[in-house]
């Protein structure tokens, strides 16, 4: 039996850790994963690594931008065709919002060098079309159109739904999955001997609670109320509380200068891989993600 040609697109697989389950996709199809050579992250530039999942085919090219914002759907990709023209794709799988430029590219490629593919869209917007902000209009015309051309849909979350199902959508052709899922052998509860040593190695004293935040440090994200909020939580309690951040952005300072100001015990830590976050949220004892929903920002 022929195995299905897959070409899988992802700036998110560009970290090899985050490639677990093309593993396992790969073990049924004929998968080739298409990603940039480099990526500008919050945390800086990364390059594509191959550390995990070495059995994934990788078929990296450099990265364009079109506009000096740098986001997470305006790139696309310097090559003539993808790939396409030769390995001929049944699937081409592409994990970005359906207004992105690498949507755009995809589906002209496809129509050039691969007419007969199916197109698979994940995504993760979960925004209606009068959230967004009145700049967004054009991306919401885009969108609309490219979902023409687009075989089926993706969606991280339950509202992302509801937004496919208001662009007329049908409800058959779209499928609410988890991006990545959880991998059981990267996250797991450490026994507590490895847990106390991590959080002494951390600079959290034994008895605090540790509370914990990852990811980008911007005002978005609701840090300044988490800050209050564990203010208000020492206030009220008899415990002992560590304040655990690890991620980078525009409010570092910002973050220093309040727990500073407070008298918060404040544990910053760098953004790390995908494989050692794990570690740092064996740490904490409760983790908070506290964003604000207002527009473009609406937590998923």
């Amino acid at each position: 039996m022929n195995r299905k040609k897959v070409a899988f697109i992802s700036h998110s697989c560009i970290e090899s850790s985050s490639r677990t389950k093309l593993a396992y996709l790969a073990q049924q199809t004929e998968l080739r994963l298409i990603t940039p050579s480099w990526y500008p992250t919050p945390f800086g530039r990364y390059e594509v690594d191959f550390e995990f999942n070495s059995e994934v085919p990788v078929q990296s090219y450099r990265i364009g931008f079109l506009h000096v914002k740098r986001t997470t759907t305006r790139w696309f990709l310097y090559s003539r065709d993808l790939g396409f023209s030769h390995f001929q794709p049944d699937i081409i799988h592409v994990e970005n919002e359906c207004h992105s430029w690498i949507v755009c590219q995809a589906l002209l490629y496809r129509r050039m060098f691969a007419p007969q593919a199916k197109v698979v869209v994940f995504a993760w917007d979960n925004l209606f079309s009068w959230e967004h902000g009145p700049k967004d209009k054009a991306l919401e015309r885009l969108a609309k159109f490219n979902c023409r051309f687009i075989d089926f849909f993706m969606i991280g979350n339950a509202a992302g739904k509801q937004v496919l199902l208001a662009r007329g959508i049908p409800a058959e052709r779209i499928e609410v999955i988890p991006q990545f899922g959880v991998d059981p052998e990267m996250f797991f509860p450490l026994t507590s001997e490895k847990r106390e040593a991590f959080r002494e190695q951390l600079g959290i004293q034994q008895g605090e609670f540790a509370v914990g935040y990852v990811g980008r440090l911007w005002e978005e994200k609701g840090l300044l109320d988490l800050i209050e909020a564990v203010r208000q939580l020492r206030e009220n309690s008899q415990r002992n509380i560590a304040l655990v951040m690890m991620g980078k952005g525009e409010l570092e300072q910002a973050i220093r200068n309040r727990c500073t100001q407070l008298g918060l015990k404040l544990v910053l830590l760098p953004a790390r891989k995908n494989d050692q976050v794990a570690q740092v949220m064996n740490a904490m004892d409760v983790l908070i993600l506290p964003t604000h929903t207002k527009p473009p920002i609406k937590e998923q």
